[in-house]
């Protein structure tokens, strides 16, 4: 990376700006200002209070996902990536649901925005708003359907895995002062500073791979959108390619997430215990299945 600087300065430093501008132009608006309100719903002990209300006082909840869990699927199917594994960590950190469900959650809710895709790669740079139905059919549709089915699983063969653990220290009941909200705060702008920080170091790395010369035009592709996805996405839609290799090339990116989205969940849950390779074995189980059904679709329904 250091030669990469030295030696084609310009091209280096106009990927450190496009990893900055992505950051401030679309990470921190759409993000901090959940990220701050998803700390205080958390550390207020809000939404164990409307369970324990919900439930009778009774800790124990009739359905196979808890209030916290729904929480985690809506927010981060909703806001995307990172929140899903940021959240699924917090509850894990705070005793609120068991390792186990945790790192479910954490895999199948921390996908790319319904924002970014929509907008960005169907309708910006691929320019096919038909796409964006189909995309999100299978982008969301297997990681939710099979996530659902692991946690609704694990509920009936463990029913006491979605409680509250008795050593942790979780809210009795809803409060909420200075000092929790200015906590709520300094943790989001910690959690943006830190994703600033990656998306920066993989466009570089992006960029990098962007001029190296001696690899095919294919190969570079791949790389790039395996890497970093927005890079990825932008050269897929100058890429000399069919509607069907395109669509099909497009759903890898968008559904592994590529190795910025890793490193960026990887700081996400490491305070947990939560395992990477845990959550990379899901999420690319994810991948193959988005995949499979991508295939079946350009196959029977494009041209």
């Amino acid at each position: 990376m250091i030669l990469f600087f030295l030696l084609d300065p310009k091209a280096a430093f106009q990927a450190s700006a496009d990893g900055i501008f992505l950051w401030s132009h679309q990470i921190l608006p759409a993000l901090l200002p959940f990220s701050i309100l998803s700390n205080l719903l958390m550390k207020s002990g809000l939404l164990s209070a409307r369970r324990t209300a919900r439930n009778g006082g009774n800790a124990a909840a009739f359905s196979l996902l808890s209030t916290e869990e729904w929480f985690v699927i809506f927010c981060g199917f909703l806001f995307g990536f990172p929140i899903g594994s940021k959240l699924s960590a917090d509850l894990c950190e705070n005793g609120l649901i068991s390792k186990k469900r945790a790192q479910i959650l954490c895999a199948f809710t921390n996908n790319l925005s319904p924002v970014f895709v929509s907008g960005f790669a169907c309708s910006v740079q691929m320019k096919q708003s038909g796409w964006i139905l189909p995309v999100f059919l299978m982008l969301y549709g297997p990681p939710l359907l099979i996530g659902l089915f692991l946690l609704a699983f694990d509920a009936v063969r463990h029913p006491k895995s979605r409680l509250p653990q008795p050593d942790k220290k979780a809210a009795s009941g809803f409060q909420m002062d200075m000092q929790i909200i200015d906590a709520g705060i300094l943790n989001g702008f910690e959690t943006l500073i830190r994703l600033c920080g990656y998306i920066v170091m993989f466009s570089v790395c992006a960029g990098m791979l962007s001029q190296c010369r001696f690899l095919p035009a294919s190969a570079r592709l791949l790389l790039t959108g395996c890497t970093e996805v927005t890079n990825g996405i932008a050269r897929l839609a100058q890429y000399p390619c069919g509607r069907k290799t395109a669509c099909l090339i497009m759903m890898l990116f968008l559904s592994f997430g590529g190795l910025s989205g890793l490193a960026q969940t990887g700081s996400m849950i490491k305070r947990s215990g939560l395992s990477l390779a845990g959550y990379l074995k899901l999420k690319l189980c994810f991948v193959f299945c988005s995949m499979l059904s991508a295939a079946c679709y350009v196959t029977l329904f494009m041209g």
